[in-house]
Parts: structure tokens; C-alpha cells; sequence
């Protein structure tokens, strides 16, 4: 768990930033298919998207952290079409633009009509591809532990259920009735059992291909039993918070949507210290 330690703040910001990629991503696709009472055509449904677009940022701020000299920042766009690093803060950085500047013409009551529904189909693009984007930028073939699909999975998976779950509670903190409408509680359910069960899947699968690998040096099997802890938490937690969203979602249950906002932060959390954790290269 040592090399998982190191990564901290990666792992802070992949978090941060995939669930708040997913919550936009949620509650655009709400607004665009809920009919207009539901959906919010006015000024205050967007309002909600204030705090996914703290996430993405706080995010942001944990990855500067990560450098060793936070100036250099802006030369990570210079490999943009080569680099899948470069890509994903290229993505990252188009997302974060376009969420602010919806955010602030919303605040003014400058989005209406056709303008918000170019924005929402936007964000809900963006955001999915930031998700991708976010795991491409880790597949890297010669860190053998990490060159495969299951890296990409567990990044849409995870943003999508966690971004599911803060969505729906951002969603039904505005309007009791913009959740209860058919489309959107369908929608909630989708990503947040759809997500959760694309990223639970990839998670054991990744752990038991890392479990096959052995290097000169290395086990891959004693990696992965080193973040059995961390993969512990993550898999507990997700249920837990899948089982208080769904009752969040179908029941008027006052406590479930926040709770399970709690523990689907914490799930994603040790979801990315358990990747961060199996990192075994072909050079060792």
C-alpha cells in the first residue's frame, strides 16, 4: 500500500473529479428527457451543479499537488493526441470550462430553452468522456497491472454510480417532484446499480488477472493481497451506499440520499487506493 500512499493526492483527484463528472452527467440527462415541469426549464434546477463543479476543481487542486512544481501544469497539454495523459487534462479542462460557464449564465438567469438543452447535452457528453478519458489516461502498457479494459471500466463505472447517487440527492434536494417523475427515477436507477455493478465487476476482475502476474522481483498476488483492505472497503461501502440510494430514490426517506452520498465518496476513495496499490511494471 505503500506505492497507493504516494499517489494520494492522484487518488484524491480522480475521486473528486469522477463524481462530480457523473453527477453532471445525471442531471443533464434528467433535464433532457424529463418533461418541463420536472425538468426544471427555469432558473433553479442547475443550480445543484454548484457542487459537482466544487468537486471537479478541488479535484483539480489535489492533482497540482501531485507535481513538483504546480507551474509546470500547463506543459501537460503540450502531448495532446499522443499522450493519454495529456488527453485526459485536456478533457478535464474542456469539461471544467464548459460546467463553469453554465453555472455562472444559469446564476445570472441567462439559460433558456435551446441554450440549456446545447448545455446539458454537452455536459452529459463531456462528462462521460472525462470519466473515460480518466481511465485511458492509465493504461499504460508498460505497467502490465494497470494495461487493461478493466482500468477503463472501473472509471465509468465508478463515476457513473457515484455520480448517480450525489446527483439524485442534488436532484430531489431541489425538487421532491423532478425525482419522483418515471424518467428520472429510472434514470437514477440505471446509474446508480448500472455503475456500481460495471465497476464491482471490473474491481474483482482486475484484483484476480493482477493476482496471475509475477515479475523478478514481485508478486502479484501478494500486491493484491496487500490492498485486500482497501478493495474491502470499497465493496462494502458501495453496497451500502447503492442499498441507501435505492431507498432514497424509490421512498421518501429523508436520511438515505445523503448517507449514501457519504459512503459512495468513501467507496470511490478506496477504489482508487486499491488501483492505485496493484501498480506492478514490466521492469520489475
Amino acid at each position: 500500500m505503500q506505492t497507493a500512499i504516494s499517489e494520494l493526492p492522484l487518488a484524491l483527484f480522480t475521486t473528486f473529479v469522477l463524481i462530480g463528472a457523473g453527477a453532471f452527467a445525471f442531471q443533464s440527462l434528467v433535464a433532457l428527457v424529463s418533461a418541463p415541469e420536472q425538468g426544471k426549464d427555469a432558473k433553479g434546477f442547475s443550480a445543484a451543479t454548484i457542487a459537482p463543479l466544487a468537486l471537479v476543481i478541488v479535484g483539480f487542486i489535489c492533482a497540482f499537488a501531485h507535481l513538483a512544481n504546480p507551474l509546470n501544469a500547463p506543459f501537460a497539454l503540450m502531448g495532446v493526441g499522443s499522450s493519454p495523459m495529456s488527453n485526459e487534462i485536456a478533457m478535464g479542462s474542456l469539461f471544467t470550462v464548459v460546467a463553469l460557464v453554465f453555472v455562472i449564465l444559469d446564476a445570472m438567469g441567462k439559460l433558456q430553452g435551446a441554450a440549456r438543452k446545447v448545455f446539458n447535452v454537452a455536459l452529459l457528453v463531456l462528462g462521460v468522456l472525462f470519466a473515460l478519458f480518466t481511465g485511458l489516461a492509465y493504461y499504460v502498457e508498460t505497467i502490465i497491472s494497470w494495461g487493461m479494459a478493466y482500468t477503463v471500466l472501473e472509471t465509468v463505472g465508478l463515476s457513473l454510480f457515484a455520480g448517480g447517487v450525489l446527483g439524485a440527492f442534488l436532484v430531489k434536494y431541489q425538487s421532491d417532484e423532478a425525482l419522483s417523475a418515471g424518467s428520472a427515477r429510472a434514470i437514477a436507477f440505471v446509474f446508480v446499480i448500472g455503475g456500481a455493478v460495471v465497476a464491482l465487476a471490473a474491481l474483482m476482475l482486475h484484483a484476480s488477472a493482477v493476482s496471475g502476474f509475477e515479475t523478478v522481483l514481485f508478486s502479484g498476488a501478494a500486491i493484491v493481497s496487500a490492498a485486500t483492505p482497501a478493495f474491502a472497503c470499497a465493496v462494502v461501502c458501495g453496497v451500502v451506499a447503492v442499498v441507501c440510494a435505492c431507498v432514497g430514490i424509490a421512498k421518501d426517506a429523508k436520511w438515505a440520499l445523503p448517507a449514501a452520498c457519504v459512503f459512495a465518496l468513501v467507496a470511490v476513495f478506496f477504489a482508487r487506493l486499491a488501483f492505485y496499490a496493484i501498480q506492478l511494471s514490466v521492469a520489475l
